[in-house]
Parts: C-alpha cells; sequence; structure tokens
C-alpha cells in the first residue's frame, strides 16, 4: 500500500514539475514578445529619426550650396574675399553641424544593433528553456509507463 502511494505522487509531482516548467516558459514567451514589441517599436522610430537627420543634412547641404551661389552673384568685387571669408566661416560651422549629426545617426545605429543582439539573446534563451522542457518531457512519459506496469 505505501509503495503504491508513493509511486503515486511520483506522477504527480512531475505533473506539477512540468506546470511549473510550462507556467515559466509562457511568461518568458509573454515577457519576450513584449521586450520584443518594445525593441521594434524603438527600432522604427529610431529608423524614422535617422531619415529625419539623413533628410536635415542633405537639406543643410544644398542651402550651403545655393547660399554661396547666391552670395557670389550679389556680391560688389571689393567686397568679394570678405563674403567668401564669411561664407566660409559659416559653412564650416554648418559642416561641423552636420558631422555632429552624423555621429549622432552613428550612435544611433550602434543602438540599434545593440538592440537586435539583446532580442538574439533573448530569442537562444527562449530556445535553450525549450531544450530543458522537451528534455524533461520523454522523463515524464517514462514515468508515466513506469506507473502504468506497477
Amino acid at each position: 500500500m505505501q509503495d503504491r502511494m508513493s509511486s503515486r505522487n511520483i506522477p504527480v509531482q512531475s505533473d506539477f514539475a512540468l506546470n511549473a516548467f510550462d507556467e515559466i516558459l509562457v511568461r518568458h514567451r509573454n515577457e519576450f514578445k513584449t521586450h520584443t514589441e518594445h525593441l521594434q517599436k524603438r527600432k522604427e522610430a529610431l529608423y524614422e529619426r535617422e531619415i529625419m537627420f539623413k533628410e536635415r543634412i542633405i537639406s543643410y547641404e544644398m542651402y550651403i550650396k545655393v547660399r554661396i551661389k547666391i552670395n557670389l552673384l550679389l556680391i560688389d568685387r571689393k567686397f568679394l574675399f570678405y563674403n567668401i571669408k564669411e561664407l566660409s566661416m559659416k559653412r564650416d560651422r554648418s559642416l561641423r553641424r552636420i558631422d555632429d549629426e552624423k555621429k549622432l545617426i552613428k550612435n544611433q545605429q550602434i543602438e540599434i544593433d545593440l538592440f537586435n543582439q539583446e532580442i538574439q539573446q533573448m530569442q537562444d534563451e527562449n530556445k535553450k528553456l525549450e531544450n530543458i522542457i522537451l528534455q524533461y518531457q520523454p522523463n515524464s512519459n517514462l514515468l508515466t509507463q513506469v506507473n502504468l506496469r506497477e
């Protein structure tokens, strides 16, 4: 009688363990899904910002070119040297701004790459958890078979 009782407890305990693993897996999947969605939204926002910055860089470059052409057409000969010097200083400042924005875009790309790495790590962890669960499932089937034979 006592042996039968102890053998009956094994499936209950293994069912409990499987249920616990199932709950953990579901929780991790939900967390992974939520985190992945958040990272995807963030990645899309960064991509939109990157496009906006690229458009601004192009418009700055166009503005500088147009400004230089207009000033070259309108200036008087005696002020030519002074105006060219002034424009080149403005252009240098604008180019520095463009360089700063390019650095910002590069940093955002690095952040996107880090998010992608984090997503990959979470996917790897998810696969490991699935493998652990698959390892325990054959054992639970063996326990069920042993109980049926007894």
